[in-house]
């Protein structure tokens, strides 16, 4: 069977259109991999081979789309050109970024273009667009949706407190390198953290407060630093603390910092700021009158300065170097070095100027250009959708707040209930206490009279007399018991009432007890302070401490006055009953019930009893603390 001519046209297109999709598809694969080994490049600082990757992959793909990858090698390019100072381009890479993310719906990547263009500018020395772009940048992190771009935001805030500080604006500085502090607290690496907290140190190291620095990295740097592996920030916390510790003359310590941070510079392999610290400690020696170490050392930092391509440390060294010989009287060789010295300065500005002349004229070159464009239409953009952010915050403020709201009202419920709940204890307690209470001391006497009642009636016609005595003890018995529930009730009634006072109270057992035998009582009872103990437990056992007393000099001392005292000293309480009587010696005597009984009673209010007893009668003095005026401990 033959095809027609027409239909073997029609396959073979789809044929031919099946192939050429899967060739750009294997195309667009290889397309994607020059920008991820750009990337990669760039990551590892290798900067010729990144701008060689990343702007093969804009040849092959220039129209951008909203993966973002030609924003993004745009960008990548600009930053790799700023690092090799070549600022034209930088620029150049930097506004095609812009142009790039203008034509796609994908504005992630906005913030970090502005952040990289404050760079650039940084660099070129134009404070006002720094300032401008950063706080831009800062802006869109801050209202970002995605938690990574957020936290990005830390390195803003950064750079920000940094160019305050560097213009002296030293509160401005602190403010923006706290938000940096705030916005790394919760970042999964503590790389941030630490170098946000550093950075405020070298702001105090700046004010010449060197204690606060000091007062910085021991508290926050070095709890954080601890606990990770990376070397290089042990390093810079180290490499600050001799700084600091030099500026408060503690050479040791300074001495220390500066030999364990170049230990942990040859560790990591991170050789660059060797020279910094060599002619550090070679100051320090020369300082401290070690003329020979100091100048070992400065032969180690013209080795390391050279080395690192950093003239400034030449320059410094050579200063060191001619202090030496002039210390030395070798003023030939101190002429010898200012020569040296006054030829790397001469070299240094020259090139200096030569920077500052290209900085100035790319300058001038993107001013130019930024006048003839007059981009408004992208500032109106810009501020309709900052506007439209704020307005969702807004909003997520009004839910924070009502959310707050209600985790206010579940918070105080919950605690209210807690509340109730812990009463609902304290009176299960107190009820537990009671029944305790009344099966010790009355159930125990109930139970004697019980035995006592029956063994009368079955004696009383056969033994009268015993029967008698029975009677009587069932007869004290039940007044003891009187006595124990009246003490009961008492502890339970209010403290405020004038006919339930702890004086009234004791006055009234002193007068049972005590006037019979022509004993004079004298009280100085502050009663406020009687008043304020409120909780039943303490007041029964200040009570029957003072009785259990009382009861001992009715019994005991053949006193003729006796004197009750409760009053309040520093954080304590004291209870004191003291009598005049005979006394009886404390160490060859056994403690009966009644003073045994009074040290139980305090050992319970955690107190403690102080008895001294003489010719001249006994003091029983008990120290409480003030606690247990509203609980027990």
């Amino acid at each position: 069977m033959q095809f027609p001519k027409a239909v073997t046209c029609f396959y073979f297109f789809f044929f031919l259109l099946f192939v050429f999709n899967n060739l750009y598809a294997q195309d667009n694969t290889n397309y994607k991999s020059l920008f991820i080994t750009g990337e990669q490049k760039w990551f590892k600082r290798e900067l010729a081979d990144a701008a060689y990757f990343l702007q093969s992959y804009l040849r092959k793909v220039p129209e951008p789309n909203d993966n973002n990858d030609v924003v993004n090698a745009n960008d990548l390019l600009g930053v790799v050109y700023l690092t090799k100072s070549m600022y034209d381009s930088a620029l150049y890479f930097s506004s095609a970024a812009f142009a790039a993310i203008e034509k796609i719906n994908n504005k992630r990547l906005l913030p970090n273009l502005y952040q990289n263009k404050a760079r650039i500018y940084n660099q070129l020395g134009d404070l006002e667009n720094t300032i401008k772009y950063f706080s831009i940048a800062d802006s869109l992190y801050a209202i970002s949706d995605e938690k990574v771009l957020r936290d990005i935001g830390v390195y803003t805030a950064a750079a920000l407190g940094s160019i305050f500080q560097e213009q002296r604006q030293y509160d401005k500085a602190k403010e923006y390198y706290e938000r940096a502090i705030q916005q790394s607290a919760n970042q999964p690496t503590i790389s941030p953290l630490v170098q946000s907290l550093e950075a405020l140190a070298s702001l105090y190291i700046q004010k010449n407060e060197y204690s606060k620095a000091k007062e910085l990295f021991y508290n926050k740097v070095f709890p954080v630093v601890s606990k990770d592996s990376d070397s290089s920030l042990l390093m810079y916390a180290y490499f600050d603390l001799g700084d600091i510790h030099s500026n408060l003359n503690n050479t040791d310590s300074a001495f220390f910092y500066y030999n364990h941070a170049i230990n942990l510079m040859y560790k990591g392999n991170e050789l660059y700021k060797l020279d910094v610290a060599f002619i550090k400690l070679a100051t320090l020696y020369f300082q401290n009158e070690n003329v020979e170490q100091a100048k070992m050392f400065c032969d180690s930092t013209l080795k390391w300065a050279r080395q690192n391509n950093n003239p400034q440390q030449v320059i410094a060294c050579y200063q060191l170097l001619a202090d030496i010989a002039v210390k030395e009287k070798h003023f030939e060789k101190a002429i010898f070095y200012l020569q040296n010295k006054e030829q790397c300065s001469d070299s240094l500005l020259n090139s200096g100027n030569m920077e500052l002349s290209n900085k100035l004229y790319v300058l001038n070159k993107v001013k130019e250009k930024d006048l003839s464009i007059a981009s408004l239409s992208e500032a109106n953009k810009i501020n309709e959708a900052l506007i439209k952010e704020r307005e969702i915050i807004n909003y997520l403020l009004v839910g924070l707040v009502i959310l707050l709201l209600l985790l206010s009202v579940i918070f105080f419920n919950r605690l209210k209930l807690k509340k109730q709940l812990e009463q609902h204890k304290a009176v299960t307690n107190e009820r537990q206490r009671i029944i305790t209470d009344l099966h010790d001391d009355v159930g125990a006497t109930l139970s004697s009279m019980h035995i006592y009642s029956g063994l009368a009636e079955n004696v009383w016609y056969t033994q009268p007399e015993a029967s008698k005595e029975m009677v009587a003890k069932i007869t004290q018995q039940s007044r003891d018991l009187m006595a124990r529930m009246g003490d009961i009730i008492w502890s339970m009634k209010p403290a405020d009432e004038e006919k339930y006072t702890l004086e009234a109270r004791l006055k009234n057992y002193c007068n049972e007890l005590l006037s019979p035998k022509n004993i004079t009582c004298y009280f100085s009872i502050d009663e406020k302070l009687a008043a304020s103990i409120t909780h039943p437990e303490a007041r029964k056992n200040i009570l029957l401490i003072a009785k259990e007393a009382i009861n001992n000099v009715s019994k005991y001392s053949g006193a003729r006055r006796v004197y009750i005292s409760l009053l309040s000293k520093e954080n304590n309480i004291i209870l004191s009953v003291t009598d005049d009587g005979k006394g009886f010696d404390t160490a060859s005597t056994t403690l009966g019930n009644g003073l045994h009984n009074i040290q139980q009673r305090c050992t319970q209010l955690n107190g403690l009893c102080n008895i001294i007893s003489g010719a001249n009668g006994t003091s029983i003095s008990c120290t409480f603390p003030i606690a247990i005026i509203s609980h027990t401990i």
